[in-house]
């Protein structure tokens, strides 16, 4: 029964236009994330990553304890 439905999509020519369509866009996305350098390929954080694992000063804008004693980015 599954095996049937399977080999369905398998053959489906409409389907692998469009995962091949798709698989192009994830790479030139992956070319911008790395031109851009955000959102690096395999970082945990995705889009959501403020950079502040590489760049200290890209550190939330809240106000710390500590942010009298920070400098500013040069």
């Amino acid at each position: 029964m599954l095996a049937c439905e399977l080999k369905s999509l398998c053959a489906d020519v409409g389907l692998q236009r469009m995962l091949t369509a798709i698989e192009l866009k994830i790479e030139v996305f992956d070319q911008l994330r790395r031109a851009m350098r955000m959102a690096e390929v395999g970082a945990g954080a995705g889009l959501n990553s403020g950079g502040a694992d590489r760049w200290p000063w890209a550190r939330s804008k809240r106000p710390s304890s500590d942010s009298a004693t920070r400098s500013p980015p040069d």
